[in-house]
């Protein structure tokens, strides 16, 4: 994880993503956003997950914007559904009948690992989908069951790191 701070060392990736990515976009950069909004029409990324800011965060998000088509761009959550709705004595959300969103973010994971690489930040498949036991859909990714072995957190991360680097091929700024 690289932290936005004013530090030289990083000054370099600071300066080729504002770049290539932010002067005279229709995107703009708000460091205090987490994810994605819409404001006024106008599409709004920011670096902060939970509590901390960093580019590798930023970068997520901005391959986000690559893997969503042009028609949902200026949509709250890029009109992206959750699964199935329910509620239950006052409380409510929405429950995932599939591993799509997962995919999604493996789709998203590669094209980060590709921009980051592009960056000149190292960093590999496994490390970066650390985070996809925090999303809901990640309890169906299928693995292959093995004789007295459990399913299991791991090698369901195993499995989305694998979709990662196969899709990291895919895309390629060549081809994005």
């Amino acid at each position: 994880m690289i932290l936005l701070t004013d530090d030289p060392k990083v000054e370099h990736i600071r300066n080729k993503i504002k770049a290539d990515f932010f002067y005279d976009a229709p995107v703009l950069l708000d460091n205090d956003v987490q994810g994605q909004r819409v404001v006024d029409g106008k599409v709004i990324i920011g670096p902060r997950a939970g509590p901390e800011s960093c580019y590798t965060n930023l970068v997520h998000e901005m391959a986000h914007l690559v893997e969503i088509d042009i028609d949902r761009i200026n949509q709250h959550g890029w009109g992206l559904r959750y699964g199935k709705y329910w509620e239950i004595y006052g409380q409510s959300g929405y429950e995932p009948q599939t591993d799509q969103a997962v995919c999604r973010e493996a789709r998203v994971w590669a094209l980060q690992l590709n921009l980051l690489q592009e960056y000149g930040v190292k960093i590999h498949a496994t490390e970066i989908v650390s985070s996809a036991v925090y999303l809901s859909a990640f309890c169906y990714v299928k693995i292959r069951k093995k004789s007295n072995q459990p399913e299991n957190d791991k090698r369901r991360l195993e499995v989305v790191a694998r979709k990662v680097r196969s899709h990291r091929k895919e895309f390629t700024a060549g081809n994005v």
